[in-house]
């Protein structure tokens, strides 16, 4: 069997991510919950890929495309810097978000305002994503992991 570059790749992503879960050995609860929540997800799926990787050369290549999704060839220069902006817009408006409103209620306000703004979802997708996406995000990261993050500077002032 002839092993490519991309094997390599994956046998080192599952290195990295044993290394990192049996590294947590040792740790208190707290200090080692955030590693082992990424890890051991990373390492399954570590694992998972490496035996597609290796098991690819006996499967025989269908006609259809390596992937579902079809992209254009060429995308006309002025397209793509048009694309680019609107996104590097988006990003940098959910950033200065975060610094005035805080990530809780900026990860709503961006998540809600993409889907409808940008995606041009119905209102009910739109609701429904921002409403699980804003409960998945506090019971994570304040209820589960007790992660404090800052309020922001305009929530700061409202407080007082």
């Amino acid at each position: 069997m002839k092993l490519r570059s991309q094997v390599f790749f994956t046998l080192f992503v599952v290195a990295l991510f044993t290394w990192a879960v049996l590294s947590t050995r040792g740790w208190g609860y707290k200090a080692s919950i955030f590693p082992l929540f990424i890890g051991i997800p990373a390492l399954g799926m570590g694992i998972l890929q490496l035996i597609f990787d290796l098991t690819e050369g006996k499967r025989k290549a269908k006609e259809s495309p390596s992937s579902d999704l079809e992209f254009e060839k060429e995308v006309d220069p002025a397209t793509a810097r048009k694309r680019a902006f609107i996104t590097i817009a988006w990003i940098v408006g959910f950033l200065i978000g975060i610094e005035v409103l805080g990530i809780y209620i900026s990860s709503i306000l961006f998540v809600f305002l993409y889907l409808k703004v940008q995606s041009s979802e119905r209102w009910p997708i739109s609701v429904a994503m921002t409403v699980f996406s804003g409960l998945f995000i506090y019971g994570l990261f304040d209820r589960l992991l007790h992660v404090p993050f800052p309020a922001g500077v305009l929530i700061d002032l409202i407080r007082g």
